[in-house]
């Protein structure tokens, strides 16, 4: 593509993924399963008047230069839960998506927080 790109510009090389690639793909089932967890939860802690913290809580380095981190999200203070990640962003994520698990299997996920 980088070579059509180059050789006969933008418009042709639109044209050529277009016929060749997006026939294969269908965009609205992949942009379906694209979630930012931490997003949807952002937007909920706006609505409810809340900030959330995420805190790392270990960096890991494995061999090879792996990292495994780990991240909990509090709430007011109070620990709501932990995930992990190959990134801080990536285990955040993941502690958001748990989060908003928590959030939809219980409509009274608030109350149960300012109770603790």
């Amino acid at each position: 593509m980088g070579a059509i790109y180059l050789d006969y510009g933008y418009k042709k090389c639109k044209i050529f993924v277009e016929q060749r690639f997006l026939n294969f793909v269908n965009l609205e089932k992949i942009a379906e399963y694209e979630v930012n967890f931490k997003s949807k939860l952002i937007e909920w802690f706006l609505k409810n008047r809340l900030e959330p913290e995420f805190v790392l809580v270990e960096d890991i380095l494995y061999k090879f230069y792996k990292h495994h981190f780990i991240t909990r999200l509090l709430i007011l203070g109070i620990d709501v839960c932990q995930a992990t990640g190959q990134s801080k962003k990536e285990s955040q994520q993941n502690a958001a998506k748990i989060a908003c698990q928590l959030i939809d299997y219980n409509p009274n996920f608030l109350s149960t927080i300012i109770i603790k």
